[in-house]
Parts: structure tokens; C-alpha cells; sequence
């Protein structure tokens, strides 16, 4: 991906970023491998610490950080970069959505956090051409296409 597509691709609501990830998700995976990751980061202890963590130092961990802790996980160490992404993914919307005033996030700086957990997974994966985050991007830029010519739907 360019630094101009990159760039583009912030024109997206950060809600449209996750929900256009989770679909393609699904569709690529299934939806019970979607609630089965989700129950296990919901159920896990070491996840519910460092979200106590960072919300106790008032920080959102750097991307990286994230995918990392994200790695350690024993359910993940053998998980496909995807499954990786999906859980960096929804620990993030949990970290943001625990900041009182959500209004005091700009759009651009969520969804280049989001952009930044993709491209790290997509750095470690094996098989490039033609993979889940080549097909991914190609939707995130259409939908950034969308918006550029049409409008963001809340401009609408």
C-alpha cells in the first residue's frame, strides 16, 4: 500500500474500518471462529490485566506493543495472522471505547491506529499475493473511493 492510499484510507469512519474488517473476516473464516475468539479474549485473565493497565496509566498501547502482548497469548501462538489481527483489532475497540469522551478522538488517528495493526500482520505473513490483507485493502480502498466521490454517509 502507498503512503497516499494510506493516507486516503483515514477518510473512513473508524466504525466502517471495523465493521468492513469484521465482515471480511467472516466471510474469509466464519462467523463462530469470529465468537470464538471473541469469548476467548473475553474470558481471558491476562487480557483483562492489561486492559486494567493501560486504562490505569491512561494510554493506549503503540500498535506494535499491542500485537505483541496480542502474540504472547497461548490461544494465538499458533493462530493464523488473521486471527492475530482479528484479537489486536478487538482489543483496541475496547481500549477505545473506555475513553470517557470519545469525541476527543479524531477519526484519523483510530483508524490509522487500526491501519497500523493491519500492516503489521500482514508484514509477519507468510503467503503475500493474493491474501486475506490484498483482498482487504482492495475493499477499504473502494469504500475510501466511495467516500471521496459520494460522501461520508453522516454528510449524506
Amino acid at each position: 500500500m502507498t503512503e497516499l492510499e494510506y493516507l486516503q484510507l483515514k477518510d473512513i469512519p473508524y466504525h466502517r474500518v471495523i465493521e468492513l474488517f469484521t465482515n471480511h473476516y467472516i466471510y474469509e473464516n466464519s462467523e463462530r471462529k469470529l465468537h470464538d475468539i471473541i469469548s476467548k479474549l473475553k474470558d481471558s485473565q491476562a487480557v483483562n490485566k492489561f486492559l486494567i493497565y493501560n486504562r490505569t496509566v491512561w494510554k493506549v498501547p503503540e500498535p506494535l506493543e499491542l500485537m505483541k502482548f496480542v502474540n504472547s497469548l497461548p490461544f494465538f501462538l499458533f493462530s493464523s495472522t488473521e486471527t492475530v489481527c482479528l484479537a489486536g483489532m478487538t482489543l483496541a475497540i475496547a481500549r477505545f471505547s473506555e475513553i470517557e469522551n470519545e469525541h476527543d478522538l479524531k477519526n484519523e488517528t483510530v483508524v490509522g491506529y487500526f491501519l497500523d495493526i493491519i500492516l503489521i500482520c500482514q508484514k509477519v505473513k507468510l503467503k503475500k499475493a493474493d491474501s486475506f490483507y490484498t483482498r482487504l485493502f482492495d475493499i477499504l480502498i473502494a469504500e475510501s473511493i466511495l467516500i471521496r466521490r459520494f460522501g461520508k454517509k453522516d454528510e449524506m
